[in-house]
């Protein structure tokens, strides 16, 4: 955010259940498609009619499913870590976790939560790369609602639909769209999720900085047909002048940011969808239940 922010009006928000967005009591408020829409609700609050749409993991998928639901509204997707659970062999074992991780959060709380999550597998290589950030990811975690967690595992998490079941939109999908998976489960992941017939898809293997492994880039919808020619190609498009946005792109980000704690005082935005002057910066954005 703090890079983007440079550039770019970049507003990110949390998901419902996530303070300072409202936290709904009941389950059933929550879901992968109400989560897509809730994007739009920031979108349609904040005047926007199109943005670059950026998440990660649970918010990669919110913004992969955005894109197949409100392609008009995207300028570009780009998703991060998403896919988890999706692998139909090990969908009761997805599931069932769901179940068990909302029950630990309603029985021990989210500081205990915290503690132990921050330090999975897919988490711990942060802390190497990046202690501060780490330290300050965890912080905040902690201060997160138990009950709204719990019911976005029960509501989001364990019921959303794999992506093997969004192969056919995805082939027909003509948004810019690029997709950073973790290796070695990109390799399978492209084959299945992004299917070789998209136009002009290509994927391309790099290192990530301190990270086991490697990333895997997916580039598709035609416009991008080089991973290297996102970014560039992305910054052309804001250079179009257009009056209503003071001459920037808008980027929402559907993963809660890290940060700095002198702004962390402006989450007292209860009641409204967002606050930010138009021009590059950030700002937050609450989703009402």
């Amino acid at each position: 955010m703090r890079y983007f922010a440079r550039r770019y009006r970049c507003i990110a928000f949390n998901a419902r259940g996530w303070p300072p967005s409202e936290v709904p009591q009941d389950a059933a408020r929550y879901s992968q498609a109400r989560a897509c829409d809730d994007i739009r609700c920031v979108l349609d609050g904040l005047k926007i009619d199109k943005a670059h749409i950026v998440g990660l993991s649970m918010g990669g998928l919110a913004t992969l499913h955005f894109g197949l639901t409100y392609p008009k509204r995207a300028r570009s997707l780009l998703v991060g870590g998403a896919g988890y659970g999706s692998e139909k062999s090990e969908r009761e074992k997805f599931r069932n976790e769901a179940t068990l991780i909302a029950g630990k959060l309603e029985k021990d709380g989210m500081a205990a939560f915290a503690e132990a999550y921050a330090y999975g597998p897919t988490r711990v290589q942060f802390e190497n790369k990046d202690p501060r950030g780490f330290a300050e990811f965890k912080a905040m975690l902690a201060e997160h609602s138990a009950k709204g967690a719990a019911n976005t595992q029960l509501g989001v998490q364990r019921e959303r639909p794999s992506i093997f079941d969004l192969e056919d939109g995805l082939a027909k999908l003509d948004v810019p769209t690029l997709v950073v998976l973790a290796l070695p489960a990109a390799g399978h992941l492209h084959q299945a999720h992004v299917p070789d017939g998209r136009p002009a898809g290509r994927s391309q293997q790099r290192p990530c900085h301190q990270h086991r492994g490697a990333c895997g880039l997916q580039c598709g919808a035609g416009r991008f047909p080089r991973p290297g020619r996102f970014r560039p190609l992305a910054h052309a498009r804001s250079a179009r002048r257009q009056p209503e946005h003071h001459g920037h792109d808008e980027v929402a980000a559907a993963s809660p940011p890290v940060i700095p704690a002198a702004q962390r005082a402006s989450r007292d935005l209860a009641g409204k969808v967002g606050l930010s002057p138009r021009g590059p910066g950030y700002s937050l954005a609450r989703i009402p239940g």
